[in-house]
């Protein structure tokens, strides 16, 4: 008669595999990629190397897999955040960019493992952070363009614009991810959409935008496990 495996047996075996990869997260933004081994996350997560090897190939094969979750927990909320019903473009601006911050803050590791120490790590990495910044430059000028032709915006180049919006945030997440540690990112937020509706000219109330990042911050910490 053949082994069945037992609901428990799968669930022990999913919780293990959780526990290795919410550790190796911790790792790696702790130590960097190339200074951590298996053995450093087995030992912080009290597995076995041999346990390590039931989940994971080797150590590139969880880097990739924490690359693609923390990937993947983006779009899931970005999606989220821009399907939730506006008023305006100003408000929409500002719960899209709350969400990105509120995603950044709650997966710090995941975050740092992304923007910092996949950045240069081997040619397959680079094209997945280089595909990520065209897709997400993308869709910022597809939102533009529509701004544009319904005379809300006034660019002189949609692509351009994207990129400068795009590029502005990005550089703040990263140099709160290199060097403010224990700052709070959401206090970040507020100005960051200024500085977007600001360099865009689109006129907006700013009661009306602290609450929407206050409402969209809110939501999410209801609804977090709905994006992991």
């Amino acid at each position: 008669m053949p082994y069945k495996k037992s609901d428990k047996t799968e669930l022990k075996k999913d919780e293990k595999r959780k526990l290795i990869f919410k550790t190796a997260a911790k790792v790696f933004a702790e130590k960097g990629y190339h200074q951590t081994s298996v053995k450093d996350i087995t030992d912080r997560a009290e597995v076995s190397v041999g346990t390590f090897y039931l989940y994971f190939r080797n150590k590139e094969d969880l880097f990739e897999k924490l690359y693609d979750e923390m990937e993947q927990i983006i779009n899931n909320i970005k999606n989220y955040a821009m399907q939730k019903k506006v008023n305006n473009a100003a408000e929409r601006f500002a719960n899209v960019i709350a969400a990105s911050v509120w995603t950044y803050e709650t997966f710090r590791e995941l975050s740092k493992i992304m923007l910092i120490e996949a950045v240069g790590l081997n040619p397959r990495f680079e094209k997945k952070y280089a595909d990520i910044m065209v897709k997400s430059c993308a869709g910022m000028e597809a939102t533009l363009k529509d701004l544009k032709d319904k005379g809300i915006i006034d660019v002189p180049d949609t692509k351009v614009a994207a990129i400068g919006c795009e590029g502005a945030f990005n550089h703040a997440i990263i140099y709160w991810l290199r060097t403010e540690e224990k700052a709070d990112l959401k206090l970040y937020t507020y100005p960051m959409v200024v500085f977007s509706l600001q360099a865009l000219k689109i006129n907006f109330s700013q009661g009306i935008i602290k609450a929407s990042i206050d409402e969209i911050f809110q939501d999410l910490d209801k609804r977090k496990n709905e994006f992991i």
